[in-house]
């Protein structure tokens, strides 16, 4: 038996081991560098860029509406969850199936583990000491099981698996659809841009001429001062309705790149349509369509 300050000196030993163990262990947490996280954000962003058709020509509204279902990003974000739904589905198919585990154990020893035996009845212990185990031992198990209740969870699950699999397929159809459309609406507004505000800016020259004219008129008394006033009022709302129309037609063609995912220092120019006064026919009867819409 140790004395008591060597048994101290022992359990002091093995707390101070402990204490550096779990001082060793212990996780602290680290902020994000910036800098490398800028450059990880560089090389994403270099990576989508690079895998892009370069742009050559004039771009059309078919060509727009098919570089935006390839490029855009929120339809490449439905494609990743509409796959990793899948997988998921996968994965809860196969917990419906038995769950088979097996397992080794292996141990070698340097020499034999032996040992002698005394009979129960007498009490004499054998002479000669014996041992009942190899020095090198290997020991598997297969173990197969099946639960009723496992199954059970496991097939509901794998039939939520497959409705998350349909939402998300879903899901995607409906970011396409909505890309289209803000393609189709960004796309005509953007050629309405070519085509009109070199005619915007003429028309905000003409108002701001006949303003200045309607206000000599007025200095000189050569009108009512309240028809001056009038006529004042409704060109400066011209020039309003202008300004606005030039700001939403020059953002439609910034918004149709980022629709393409083109950066936006990128310059791109559109194909004008040939103008036609022609009403284009209905896809189809008014019950087809709202059908199509229901």
């Amino acid at each position: 038996m140790l004395p008591l300050n060597r048994r101290r000196i022992c359990a002091g030993g093995i707390g101070l081991g402990l204490g550096m163990g779990l001082a060793g262990c212990s996780v602290t947490p680290k902020p994000v560098d910036p800098e490398k996280h800028g450059e990880q954000l560089q090389k994403d962003l270099d990576a989508v860029i690079a895998s892009e058709e370069p742009v050559k020509g004039a771009i059309g509204l078919y060509e727009a509406m098919a570089r935006s279902i390839k490029y855009n990003l929120d339809h490449r974000i439905e494609i990743l969850d509409e796959v990793l739904r899948a997988r998921q589905l996968e994965l809860k198919s196969h917990d419906q199936l038995p769950q088979l585990v097996a397992t080794t154990n292996a141990s070698l020893r340097s020499n034999d583990a032996g040992g002698r035996s005394r009979s129960l009845l007498t009490g004499i212990e054998s002479v000669e000491g014996s041992t009942s185990s190899e020095k090198r031992a290997l020991v598997g198990d297969l173990t197969l099981s099946w639960d009723v209740l496992d199954f059970g969870l496991s097939y509901v699950r794998a039939r939520q698996g497959a409705d998350e699999a349909l939402i998300a397929l879903e899901r995607r159809r409906k970011v396409i659809n909505r890309i289209i459309e803000d393609v189709r609406t960004a796309y005509w507004r953007a050629v309405s841009a070519d085509r009109t505000l070199s005619r915007l800016g003429n028309v905000n020259a003409l108002a701001l001429q006949a303003l200045r004219e309607s206000q000599s008129l007025e200095e000189r008394r050569v009108v009512a001062p309240l028809q001056a006033l009038g006529f004042q009022r409704d060109l400066l709302q011209i020039q309003a309705n202008v300004a606005k129309l030039q700001r939403e037609l020059v953002l439609a063609k910034r918004q149709l790149a980022a629709l393409m995912n083109l950066l936006p220092e990128k310059d791109y120019t559109l194909v004008l349509p040939d103008r036609t006064e022609s009403v284009p026919e209905l896809p189809g009867s008014t019950t087809e369509m709202i059908r199509t819409a229901l």
